[in-house]
């Protein structure tokens, strides 16, 4: 009877070892940026005529959509792994 009891104690406390051992191992593969994400920021140039404000104006578009863009990849790739560790 006591051996019976001390082998089933050992094996489940061996059970719970391997377990966490496993799930310490355990490795999440995100998957890859998408393109999208990894593009970098369109350059701007001035064109032939146009004034300076015009050109500063279709930079600071550009760049608050690179700025928009990032941050959504950032938020999707942060709630994926978030999900993945619970």
């Amino acid at each position: 009877m006591i051996l019976s009891g001390c082998s089933n104690t050992e094996a489940q406390r061996m059970h719970a070892a391997a377990e966490t051992a496993g799930e310490a191992r355990a490795a999440y593969a995100l998957p890859p940026w998408p393109a999208e994400c990894a593009r970098p920021m369109e350059r701007v140039t001035p064109k032939a005529g146009e004034k300076a404000r015009w050109t500063q104006k279709r930079w600071e578009i550009v760049a608050d959509a690179t700025d928009q863009r990032i941050g959504d990849c950032a938020t999707f790739y942060g709630d994926l792994r978030s999900r993945l560790a619970n």
